[in-house]
């Protein structure tokens, strides 16, 4: 019995996934690179692009269970939607920020943290 490997690529719905899990996973890299890059040209401090992890990493953790609890019960694809939406205003906010000549750090780990919420 040979099996097709490439079977699951024939189907349009989940080559659609996958391109937009491709992107979404690239543009995240780069929005935390240039978060890290603008917060560390202000700063020059080791310990605010720990922060960044901290900020983003805490309020995942907090909303998981929920978050998980929510799906379970909800509509998934408006709960997805609203993450996205989320994701992307906080896109703009840190885009906002990183042309900013002089930006508040809180407001970056608002941003970040929003962030973190959303992805959970």
């Amino acid at each position: 019995m040979s099996a097709d490997r490439y079977a699951v690529l024939r189907i349009p719905d989940f080559r659609w996934a996958l391109l937009t899990r491709l992107c979404d996973s690239f543009g995240n890299q780069m929005l935390g690179v240039a978060a890290a890059w603008r917060i560390y040209q202000l700063t020059r401090s080791p310990l605010h692009l720990g922060l960044i992890g901290l900020a983003e990493g805490l309020p995942f953790m907090l909303a998981a269970l929920w978050a998980g609890a929510l799906a379970d019960r909800g509509e998934k694809r408006g709960i997805l939607m609203s993450a996205q939406t989320g994701i992307l205003a906080q896109a703009l906010g840190l885009a906002y920020l990183v042309g900013t000549e002089e930006p508040s750090l809180s407001f970056f780990y608002a941003c970040l943290a929003w962030g973190g919420f959303c992805r959970s």
